[in-house]
């Protein structure tokens, strides 16, 4: 996993790099609003991108005592890798916020959020992990066609901003269906049977990659990169008042990591939208 934190520090240094004066995409919303409570937006963005990063890396690099640190004591190796691919979603939006708001080309930036997609992808493949989460192959091999790709057109600026449309797209269909149809996600990605621990990082999984597709979209599209943060930490956000409130998945764990994170979210949410 030291290639993994040498990744995110490569990408801190490639944004180091660069002046950091105020991001351009930053100036409209500054302009026009100081967030809830008159906190600077762009000032809660930066915290939220690096809560995404710290997030991130803890969460891709110790999935089992992630999974521990919930509540889910003996983790199947389906619930780790959940764990852990939510992490890995983390870390590339944390990377992708920073970079940007460093003054990194949207490109690059790109690149470097995509590139930490492809090395869990690679790492799938080298270890031979599908077999572990009871799923076939050619899954893994799908995905790291599609990060290679978005990897390589944002280093090389082609096909962009198409390109991050495009995987903004995969990625929120994706995100979608495993968040409100965790049985058709499990039947299109070859799993054979889930437990309900399962299903549960299963959604909040989708709900993580919702966040991550909203995020690179806005950005695409022109918006700025407080407003594109804070609309990225919607799904986080519904996933917890779904787990809490509506469907209660969360009810056989305990409840105050999430509480934390509804708390935290909505907050963020507020003095970045606000």
């Amino acid at each position: 996993m030291l290639t993994l934190r040498l990744l995110a520090f490569a990408a801190a240094a490639s944004a180091a790099t660069l002046k950091p004066a105020p991001s351009a995409n930053l100036k409209p919303v500054l302009a026009l609003r100081g967030g809830l409570g008159g906190v600077d937006a762009g000032s809660a963005a930066t915290w939220a991108a690096r809560i995404y990063l710290a997030n991130g890396i803890y969460t891709s690099t110790a999935p089992g005592p992630a999974c521990e640190g919930y509540g889910m004591t003996g983790a199947s190796a389906l619930t780790t890798m959940l764990m852990q691919s939510s992490g890995f979603s983390a870390l590339s939006c944390g990377i992708l916020s920073l970079c940007v708001m460093a003054g990194v080309d949207l490109n690059v930036a790109f690149g470097w959020a995509q590139l930490v997609w492809a090395y869990q992808n690679l790492n799938d493949l080298l270890n031979n992990n599908a077999e572990k989460y009871g799923m076939p192959v050619s899954g893994v091999y799908l995905l790291g066609a599609i990060s290679a790709a978005g990897t390589y057109c944002g280093f090389t600026n082609t096909a962009m901003p198409l390109a991050m449309k495009l995987l903004a797209g995969w990625t929120g269909l994706n995100g979608v269906i495993m968040a409100l149809a965790p049985d058709m996600a499990r039947e299109m990605w070859g799993v054979k049977a889930m437990d309900k621990t399962e299903t549960m990082m299963l959604r909040g999984f989708g709900y993580t990659l919702c966040g991550e597709a909203i995020l690179g979209y806005s950005l695409a599209t022109g918006v700025d990169t407080a407003t594109a943060v804070g609309r990225s930490l919607i799904p986080l956000a519904l996933n917890c008042v779904d787990g809490l409130f509506v469907g209660k998945a969360f009810a056989d764990f305990p409840p105050g990591p999430a509480y934390a994170w509804l708390a935290v979210t909505a907050g963020l949410i507020g003095t970045t939208l606000f």
